[in-house]
């Protein structure tokens, strides 16, 4: 396979693609721990086999030695301890960088101690290892072929929303150009994430340009960038700003897509200008509130009450021991 297919990668296939990578080379259990997902948790996958640990960061864009220093920077607070780090690269480093990197393997280390053995794979190297795995870049690149669903919840198991679900869905289909949203709202522990949730995976085909999920407790800027990354619109060394901006730019000339906007309390959220005068209301997607304020008003948004389940679909999760709400369950 020639090296030079792994730069068409987008940051998201890339990370998958160093997964399945060490999941098969070292018979590990691995799972993705930071990079688009997290970035401060210092790695982007973490294996485990037996009490060996492994840590690997990936890297899309070309690695310089002022990107080396900031994921060396990154690693470090990583809070466990590491027995074996490997930097993923999809680009050949430059030459320099390949010197600063032997020169800090000779210290490695991580806030819980030293890493015995560290590692840089350049493309030449991610190559001869994937040749043992033919199919495994065509399968990851076929995947993401479909439109992002960024949703960060497994699809839950949820009775008695059908008329809800379709209510949601005919707001969005009837709602007037002025319409931004559509807004869920209802005390809290009562379903109004989980429902947003089905939806999302019900009507996920609906949305060509995409599917995604922002936290309103959460810093929305940063949610935007990774949003960004998993758009392949920014590098996982993009600045915050830019990956944020380049998202936002996207969506306002994209396909059909959804928004989702969780536990959100102040409708003025969606005006506040993020980057470059940028804001969430500026993108042409359709927007899906969850709000525990249930006087939560604004202009252009479709409100929806949401009721408690009636006796009978109470009862009828009890079986599966799967409440209808995902944030109980954390």
């Amino acid at each position: 396979m020639n090296p030079v297919r792994l730069k068409g990668l987008t940051p998201d296939e890339f990370e998958r693609l160093c997964l399945k990578l060490v999941q098969k080379s070292f018979q590990a259990f691995a799972v993705r721990r930071g990079g688009i997902s997290d970035p401060d948790q210092g790695i982007d996958i973490e294996a485990t086999s037996g009490s060996h640990r492994l840590g690997v960061q990936c890297k899309t864009g070309r690695l310089t030695v002022g990107v080396l220093r900031d994921t060396l920077r990154q690693l470090i607070r990583y809070p466990h301890r590491l027995d074996h780090f490997i930097l993923m690269c999809a680009q050949h480093p430059v030459p320099s960088t390949l010197d600063e990197f032997r020169q800090w393997s000779s210290n490695a280390e991580t806030t819980k101690g030293s890493i015995s053995t560290v590692e840089l794979w350049d493309p030449d190297r991610i190559v001869s290892e994937l040749d043992a795995y033919p199919g495994v870049l065509e399968r990851i690149t076929q995947a993401s072929r479909g439109p992002i669903f960024a949703v960060p919840f497994p699809r839950p198991h949820c009775t008695g929303r059908e008329a809800e679900l379709r209510s949601l869905y005919e707001s969005f289909i009837a709602g007037k150009k002025s319409q931004v949203a559509v807004s869920i709202v209802g005390l809290g522990g009562i379903g109004k994430t989980t429902l947003a949730v089905e939806y999302a995976y019900r009507f996920r085909e609906s949305y060509p340009g995409g599917v995604y999920w922002i936290n309103a407790k959460e810093d929305i800027l940063a949610q935007c960038a990774r949003l960004g990354l998993l758009a392949g619109v920014a590098n996982t060394d993009t600045e915050t700003a830019v990956a944020a901006r380049a998202f936002l730019k996207t969506r306002r000339r994209a396909e059909r897509s959804l928004i989702v906007i969780d536990d959100l309390d102040r409708p003025n959220q969606l005006n506040q200008p993020l980057v470059d005068e940028l804001s969430l209301a500026e993108c042409e997607s359709e927007f899906l509130i969850t709000s525990r304020f249930t006087g939560l008003l604004a202009s252009g948004v479709s409100r929806h009450v949401l009721a408690t389940l009636s006796e009978r679909d109470s009862l009828a999760s009890i079986p599966r021991r799967v409440p209808c709400n995902l944030k109980s369950s954390k």
